[in-house]
């Protein structure tokens, strides 16, 4: 993180805890201490077209996922569900997302993402790569 004065530490740290803290009531903590360039490119390029290659659903699995991205908020549409999902991600790759009863948590390292998702009707881990 670069050294910001006070006050854009805290705008930063609002802007990049809200929403995660809204859909899951996670901790704004790691999120204050990395930062996430919600208004500029502190965070990894995750724009583009991914591939689901685990889900806990197997339906899910070969199914593609398109994400875009302004800043550091992503939205990602999968084929064959409805509703496109928002998540802000961190300087580190970290993100999270809540779509109905699913909760997802994780990180992107590279060309994979790997979350660790709990839904009402069970869960586990889904992972995409970049096509």
């Amino acid at each position: 993180m670069t050294t910001d004065n006070p006050i854009a530490i805290v705008k930063r740290m609002i802007q990049c805890a809200l929403p995660p803290l809204r859909s899951i009531g996670l901790s704004c903590l790691g999120l204050a201490v990395t930062g996430c360039g919600s208004g500029g490119n502190d965070c990894p390029n995750l724009a583009g077209t991914w591939q689901v290659t685990e889900h806990f659903v197997s339906s899910q699995v070969g199914q593609t996922t398109e994400i875009t991205q302004s800043g550091c908020t992503i939205t990602m549409k999968t084929a064959g569900n409805a509703a496109a999902i928002s998540s802000v991600v961190s300087s580190d790759g970290r993100l999270s997302w809540k779509s109905g009863s699913t909760t997802c948590v994780g990180q992107a390292v590279g060309d994979i993402i790997t979350m660790d998702c709990m839904s009402s009707s069970g869960g586990g881990q889904v992972v995409t790569k970049r096509k």
